[in-house]
C-alpha cells in the first residue's frame, strides 16, 4: 500500500471518530448529551409499583432529528406522554419551538428507544426532553428500582431501593445510561407517610399539598399536559402523602445515584 493509501485511511478513522454520529452499534451516539435531570417519582411499596416524571435538559452537538435513550422495556408510556421543546436558560424566556415526537422506536435488546421527531434539532442549542408519564413494577430482580425485604422478629418487611450499577437506571428512568455523560440529577419522590425516602443528596420531607406546585414552567419550560407534579399526585391522599425533595447532585453518571424507601428507624448520632 502506498503513503498516500496509508495517510487516506487514517485521515478517514480519525474524521470517523471525531464524528458525534459515529455509530457503535452498543452505545449512544455522541450528538445528544444530557447535563441535567429532573426526576419525579411516585411510589407505592405495598403495591410493588411506582409512576414518574423525567425531564432531561441536553445540548445539542451536531443536527439531528431523532434522540436515542436507554428505557427498558418494563418502563411502561405512551407516545403522547413525550415532548421535545427548546430551552433557553436566559431569565425571561420561554421555549419557542416544540417538536412532535412522530414515532418512537424501542429494542428491548438494548434497551434503547429512538424518539424521531417532526424537525431537526440545531447544533449548538439546548433543549429539554420530557416524559410526563411513565410507570413500572417494582420486581424483585436487584438491578434498576426494585423491591427488598428484612425480618423484623416475626414479619417479613418489603422497601424499595436502587441498583443502579453498572448500567441498569435504564431500567428505572429513561435516561442516557452511559459512564461518559455526567448530568446533574434533581429528585423528588412521593410516597405514604409512614415511609421515608433517602438518596444521593441531603433532602427534605413535607406533606404533598405543600409542595404540589413547586415543579412547574421551572426555567421557562412548560411542562406537558398541566403541573407534572400535580398531575403525579392526582390519586393520592394529600393528608397521608409525603414528598421529598432533594440538593441537586454535583455533574455525575447515571450508576451513582440512588434513593431507598423504606420505613427504616432513624438513629442520629452527635459529631465532635
Amino acid at each position: 500500500m502506498s503513503p498516500w493509501s496509508w495517510l487516506a485511511v487514517v485521515v478517514l478513522v480519525a474524521a470517523r471518530a471525531a464524528s458525534p454520529e459515529a455509530a457503535d452499534p452498543y452505545r449512544l451516539p455522541a450528538s445528544v448529551v444530557p447535563f441535567r435531570y429532573n426526576v419525579l417519582l411516585q411510589v407505592d411499596v405495598d403495591g410493588g409499583r411506582y409512576r414518574g416524571v423525567a425531564q432531561i435538559y441536553v445540548n445539542v452537538l451536531a443536527d439531528t432529528d431523532s434522540v436515542t435513550l436507554h428505557a427498558a422495556p418494563r418502563l411502561r408510556f405512551q407516545s403522547s406522554a413525550v415532548a421535545v421543546q427548546r430551552y433557553k436558560p436566559r431569565a425571561g424566556e420561554r421555549p419557542v419551538v416544540r417538536y412532535s415526537v412522530v414515532a418512537i422506536d424501542g429494542r428491548d435488546a438494548d434497551e434503547t428507544v429512538t424518539l424521531y421527531l417532526s424537525a431537526p434539532l440545531e447544533r449548538g442549542k439546548h433543549y429539554v426532553i420530557t416524559f410526563s408519564e411513565f410507570d413500572a413494577d417494582l420486581g424483585s430482580e436487584p438491578a434498576g428500582f426494585h423491591l427488598a425485604s428484612y425480618r423484623d422478629g416475626l414479619s417479613t418487611r418489603r422497601f424499595a431501593m436502587t441498583s443502579f450499577k453498572p448500567t441498569h437506571a435504564r431500567k428505572a428512568f429513561p435516561c442516557f445510561d452511559e459512564p461518559g455523560f455526567r448530568a446533574r440529577f434533581e429528585v423528588k419522590i412521593a410516597c405514604h407517610r409512614r415511609f421515608a425516602v433517602r438518596s444521593s443528596m441531603p433532602g427534605e420531607a413535607a406533606a404533598a399539598a405543600a409542595t404540589a406546585a413547586a415543579v412547574v414552567h421551572r426555567d421557562g419550560v412548560q411542562d406537558h399536559g398541566g403541573d407534572l407534579l400535580r398531575d403525579l399526585l392526582r390519586d393520592l391522599d394529600p393528608e397521608d402523602t409525603t414528598v421529598t425533595s432533594f440538593d441537586t447532585t454535583v455533574p455525575m453518571p447515571t450508576y451513582l445515584l440512588a434513593w431507598v424507601v423504606s420505613d427504616f428507624a432513624n438513629l442520629t448520632l452527635p459529631t465532635r
